[in-house]
């Protein structure tokens, strides 16, 4: 990465590097976050500061790295007073002392990466020529990015084509305003266009595509899109308008779900370079971009059309659905020969097993503790135990989480308990109106004091009594309740104006008006059951023994 060169070039451009590291990272959450401390340049500012001295001497060689730390928990005037107390560099030494870092292969200082983790075989692997390796996923992808997620996305179909075709209207509307000076300069720039357009963000949310579709004087339409299912953050279903022309970028998403019929599942982990602890989620809906933090996802199945004189990455054969597309298995044979291979067993293993094996390796406590420094510096890596017992007892548990993170409202909800209101609605209320949900959910309290046992539902309902183990699944830097309650409210948007309103998804999509308050309940279920599953996870020793021939680098 771009920081991994910096931090290689510092090595060797100085003799000298001494960093006191003064945290203040507003960008985590929970204990870390407290534990960050005030930002050194007050409330206003999110990113953590260091102090950061090179030093160049000619007369000596190689390079001496100190790192100091600051602390937990201090506040902006505790972290003050410790620099002004230092004086200098030898006042940290004398008061706190530094830490002599070695910088590894990677060139990293801190959170080291472990080597092993390089001899496992890869999730995924993108490079091409003599340097591809072995890996378990053919394909993988980032989820959609479409640089103006108001206009598409929203709890409601009907809305959000409404909103589209607002968009476009106005789009062509600007287009043909602006005919006679788009054809009088065939090299009108992009800084040119945007001086003539309308910029008035209740109309459309402009971006460099759009204004050089605009430029090259395109016509845009509804038909160059369509509405489907997506999963927009965990636990959080909408629909979105997916178009190559209106999204910044698709991705490969076409190739996993080119139809509204097309089934697939699809495993989304935390992107390279992320700040949050890693997760997974399964999916079987469009990923957007954040549903894992800037992640990659790696599904199951790849569709493509038949008949096109186009190569092919798989062997097997397919059968051509409704819509004139072939699915074929995005898991590698390669992979499936080697952990067979390793495994000593036959084709009773199938990519199926594979594929749940992979979910329930990214769920291992040890695993993710083991290689946590890995994980947030590149995706991750899938070993094979030593004990086949081992890998039939993954394959399971990846089933069963799967199942529970697909299918999350439809489990059984969690039997929760009322302070106020209930699942009857009062007399003269409808149950529209008494499940409906305004303002995010919240916890009754304020800061510290928050109770995380009771979940202000709204006006007329108080939830009470949830375990407190039911906060111990995270996802995404949150805990899976927390998406639920700050998800399934109304929202507008301070740009456009739109409204989006989970209560419409409710009774439109679901049916059912007190959607909001079961999805709370069974996710409850789903934070429960995750965890009673992971703790009964076995913790294999992994299968050190050099590679196989059919794991060897591809000439």
């Amino acid at each position: 990465t771009a920081m991994d060169g910096m931090r290689k070039c510092l090595a060797q451009e100085f003799t000298s590097i001494c960093m006191l590291h003064l945290r203040g990272n507003a960008r985590t959450q929970g204990v870390r976050r407290r534990a960050e401390g005030d930002p050194v340049f007050g409330l206003g500012s999110r990113a953590p500061v260091a102090i950061t001295l090179l030093v160049k001497n000619p007369k000596r060689k190689g390079c001496k790295i100190l790192f100091h730390d600051i602390g937990d928990y201090l506040s902006r005037e505790e972290k003050l007073e410790a620099v002004t107390e230092y004086r200098g560099l030898s006042g940290v030494g004398a008061r706190d002392g530094w830490k002599e870092i070695k910088a590894d292969q990677h060139h990293d200082w801190l959170n080291q990466r472990d080597p092993r983790f390089a001899s496992y075989l890869a999730i995924g692997d993108k490079s091409r020529g003599p340097k591809i390796g072995k890996r378990i996923f053919q394909i993988y992808t980032r989820g959609v990015s479409t640089s103006r997620d108001a206009w598409c996305y929203n709890y409601s179909g009907a809305v959000l084509r409404e909103n589209v075709r607002a968009m476009i209207r106005f789009y062509n509307a600007e287009r043909l305003r602006l005919q006679s000076l788009i054809s009088r300069s065939r090299k009108l720039s992009a800084a040119a266009i945007t001086r003539h357009i309308n910029n008035d963000p209740s109309e459309i949310s402009w971006s460099l595509g759009l204004k050089n579709d605009l430029r090259r004087n395109k016509v845009l339409s509804v038909s160059m899109g369509r509405i489907a299912m997506s999963q927009y953050r965990p636990f959080t279903r909408q629909y979105v308008y997916l178009s190559r022309r209106l999204n910044d970028a698709v991705y490969q998403v076409p190739k996993l779900f080119p139809h509204g019929k097309a089934e697939n599942l699809a495993i989304c982990v935390t992107g390279k370079g992320e700040s949050d602890d890693f997760s997974c989620l399964m999916t079987d809906g469009i990923p957007n971009l954040h549903l894992i933090a800037s992640g990659q996802c790696f599904p199951r199945w790849l569709y493509r059309e038949a008949g096109r004189p186009e190569t092919r990455l798989f062997d097997d054969e397919g059968e051509r659905d409704a819509y004139g597309y072939v699915r074929e298995s995005a898991i590698s044979n390669e992979s499936l020969a080697a952990f067979r291979s390793m495994l000593r067993i036959g084709a009773e293993l199938t990519a199926d097993h594979l594929f749940h094996y992979v979910y329930g390796v990214l769920h291992l406590p040890g695993y993710r503790s083991k290689y946590a420094a890995n994980l947030k510096k590149e995706l991750p890596r899938i070993p094979i135990p030593l004990q086949l017992k081992h890998f039939w007892a993954l394959v399971e548990a990846g089933l069963q989480l799967g199942e529970l993170h697909v299918h999350y409202d439809s489990v059984k909800p969690w039997p929760i308990e009322f302070e106020t209101g209930g699942w009857v609605p009062r007399p003269g209320l409808s149950a529209t109106e008494w499940f409906r949900v305004g303002k995010p959910m919240r916890h009754p309290g304020r800061g510290r004091d928050k109770d995380r046992m009771r979940v202000r539902y709204n006006e007329f309902i108080t939830v009470k009594g949830i375990p407190q183990d039911a906060y111990g699944y995270m996802v995404n830097g949150k805990p899976a309740i927390a998406w639920v309650m700050t998800r399934q409210c109304v929202k507008t948007d301070k740009a456009s104006g739109i409204v989006n309103d989970a209560n419409r998804y409710a009774l439109e999509t679901m049916q059912d008006p007190a959607y909001p308050l079961k999805l709370l309940a069974r996710i409850i279920r789903v934070s429960m059951e995750t965890q009673r599953i992971v703790r009964q996870l076995p913790e294999p020793v992994w299968n050190t023994e050099p590679r196989p021939p059919a794991w060897s680098r591809e000439s």
